[in-house]
């Protein structure tokens, strides 16, 4: 079966009459809800059958892709109010968690920040006369002290706000602590070649406090997944 002929079984299924507890307009928005997520799965299977999986394994991976896609809140959903929520929320220590590594990574931002854009731009020439360092040497690594700043500020501040946006909506926030665990790596790596003991001690524990959020998460995730499995 293609994706045109899936297709069509997927829009003939919507044509079917508006249940008895549904408005016109909340059917309208079902129907539009189901288009898309019907599209959503089709373009799964057709790039599974475009790669030449066997149909055991397009079936499987077909599968993750679609139950990845619920987790991560990429499909079209509708709330009914009347109707008590029985996804798994996060425990409170999942969310207590993800909290610190908030407040943690917004420290250290700041922190990277005051370090990037004012102290280290301005003892870059040298602290003397038998410090100096040339010009152009010093207006260089003014310029990439600023540059990793900007980098790094701005890579902790998209985390946190995925952090958030994870917490408001009790969803997956894997991609954002993700990226974060390895940055945090090189953090610690770099702290301890330069001898800042304290640094290192305060970047360790954010690591593994994203760590431990990590695994909460992904508990989280397999939680989800057993339940529409069931």
């Amino acid at each position: 079966m293609g994706s045109k002929t899936a297709k069509g079984f997927g829009d003939r299924n919507e044509l079917g009459p508006r249940p008895p507890n549904m408005t016109e307009a909340e059917a309208e928005r079902h129907h539009k809800m189901d288009y898309y997520n019907n599209a959503r799965g089709r373009f799964f299977g057709q790039y599974a059958r475009d790669a030449g999986m066997p149909i055991n394994e397009a079936y499987v991976q077909t599968t993750r892709w679609c139950l990845l896609s619920v987790n991560d809140g990429l499909l079209t959903t509708m709330k009914y109010p009347s109707t008590p929520s029985t996804r798994p929320s996060m425990t409170r220590t999942h969310q207590s968690l993800l909290v610190a590594a908030g407040l943690l990574l917004a420290g250290q931002a700041f922190m990277i920040a005051v370090f990037c854009f004012l102290f280290f731009p301005a003892v870059s020439h040298g602290f003397g006369p038998d410090a100096e360092v040339p010009e152009a040497e010093g207006n260089l690594l003014a310029a990439g002290s600023v540059g990793i700043g900007l980098i790094l500020t701005a890579l902790g501040g998209w985390v946190i706000a995925r952090v958030i946006r994870s917490l408001a909506r009790q969803t997956s926030a894997a991609r954002p602590l993700a990226t974060a665990v390895p940055v945090q790596m090189l953090l610690i790596t770099a702290t301890i070649a330069d001898g800042w003991p304290l640094a290192t001690a305060l970047t360790s524990l954010l690591l593994t406090v994203l760590l431990a959020s990590y695994i909460c998460d992904r508990r989280l995730r397999s939680k989800k997944a057993c339940e529409l499995n069931q």
